[in-house]
């Protein structure tokens, strides 16, 4: 692919093979996934232990979910990289990250202020933001304009 940037559908910048892209962009969304199914479903388990560290009244890891916390930024560090080295030239880019920044916004708020589950919205727009960037790269690495089938 080249690195013309006025030619939409092609992979802009070039950043190497797309093929060798796509399937580091595949084995990363994969570990990514499976990685956080584990931790949110670590996290997600009644507390059965002390704090470790206490971020409001209301919101604090325990070990457990120390351990959930680990698995899904191991998940999130296998992924991120792929994605970066594969994202797409893109108007949506911005919208993305737009929507990404809100969301962690929105976590960062609500554990904070201890807003009830607030965090759920924000941690739900961040997983949408990822799986739509990394489909919408994946799309454009195997050559397939985005909103097209």
């Amino acid at each position: 692919m080249t690195s013309d940037a006025s030619r939409p559908g092609e992979c802009v910048p070039d950043r190497g093979d797309p093929e060798r892209l796509a399937s580091a962009l595949r084995r990363g969304l994969t570990i990514w996934a499976m990685l956080s199914l584990l931790g949110v479903g670590i996290v997600a388990l009644p507390d059965a232990g002390e704090r470790i560290v206490s971020f409001s009244e209301g919101h604090g890891p325990s070990l457990m979910d120390s351990a959930g916390i680990v698995l899904l930024m191991a998940g999130w560090f296998a992924f991120i990289p792929a994605l970066w080295r594969a994202r797409p030239a893109s108007r949506r880019g911005r919208a993305i990250a737009g929507l990404a920044l809100t969301g962690a916004g929105v976590v960062v708020w609500s554990v904070a202020t201890d807003s009830g589950r607030w965090w759920v919205v924000g941690s739900g727009a961040l997983v949408v933001t990822q799986g739509v960037a990394a489909l919408s790269a994946l799309r454009r690495l195997q050559g397939r304009p985005i909103g097209r089938t």
